[in-house]
């Protein structure tokens, strides 16, 4: 049997057809055409129920922008420090020979990791490249609790203002 070009033109449409249309169906399956809903999105939603406020600070670092998805960090948790150090296994190669890409979204974790310990309560004193030694650890970021205005205020006026008259 002899192909002929009409014959050809078919079947390569119809395989376009079927191919187009199982890849919208997956698409859909797999949550692609609702915004802000399904699978994908669950750490947005529930990074904040993580069951230590160092925990949530880390997931929001997790969250934080990066090249080409490759997340390139690995942290380190202390009592009082995070440390967040620069995978370079996980850098995207010939596209970033300098590492550039890398240290920027490092930059953005660390900055989503600023924003959620302000937000839990601490005040975050940020060390970028603490270890001169090695290009890998990126920042040191220490935490302190921060006394709030309504707090000092009650401490402020808890005290008495007048003295205590002498017989």
């Amino acid at each position: 049997m002899k192909l002929t070009r009409r014959d050809f033109l078919k079947l390569g449409g119809a395989t376009l057809i079927a191919v187009a249309g199982g890849s919208v169906l997956r698409a859909a399956d797999q949550g692609m055409f609702s915004v802000g809903q399904g699978v994908a999105y669950e750490p947005w939603k529930n990074w904040r129920d993580a069951k230590s406020p160092v925990e949530r600070i880390i997931a929001a670092g997790i969250l934080a922008s990066n090249p080409h998805n490759s997340q390139p960090w690995l942290f380190r948790v202390t009592d009082s420090t995070i440390d967040l150090f620069a995978v370079p296994e996980r850098q995207i190669g010939v596209i970033d020979p300098f590492r550039r890409e890398m240290y920027i979204g490092l930059g953005c974790a660390v900055e989503n990791m600023r924003l959620a310990a302000e937000a839990e309560g601490f005040t975050p004193t940020i060390r970028l490249m603490p270890d001169l030694t090695t290009e890998l650890h990126a920042a040191s970021i220490s935490f302190a609790v921060i006394i709030s205005t309504c707090f000092r205020a009650l401490f402020r006026h808890s005290k008495p203002t007048h003295q205590p008259r002498r017989v």
